[in-house]
């Protein structure tokens, strides 16, 4: 699940024009490192395409993925299954 982190603290800091010399943890919030929903869209496109999954649009909408950590648990559960 580190590679998944990495792959994902990497993915926002290069991708996101928003986000300059954050140091990326677990239980950050989107909101706390600077991503606004259309960061939040782009980092799942991203993540759609480089793990071959398809993210449930309704994780969005309810809030189930509230931190970075959370994120990745979904992504490692997808890539699992």
């Amino acid at each position: 699940m580190m590679d998944i982190f990495n792959w994902v603290s990497r993915t926002i800091m290069t991708e996101l024009d928003s986000i300059k010399d954050i140091e990326i943890q677990p239980n950050n919030s989107f909101a706390e490192i600077g991503v606004d929903s259309i960061g939040v869209m782009t980092l799942f496109v991203l993540i759609e395409e480089h793990f071959n999954i398809e993210i449930d649009e309704a994780i969005m909408i309810d809030d189930s993925i509230s931190s970075i950590g959370d994120l990745c648990s979904y992504i490692n559960e997808k890539v699992s299954s």
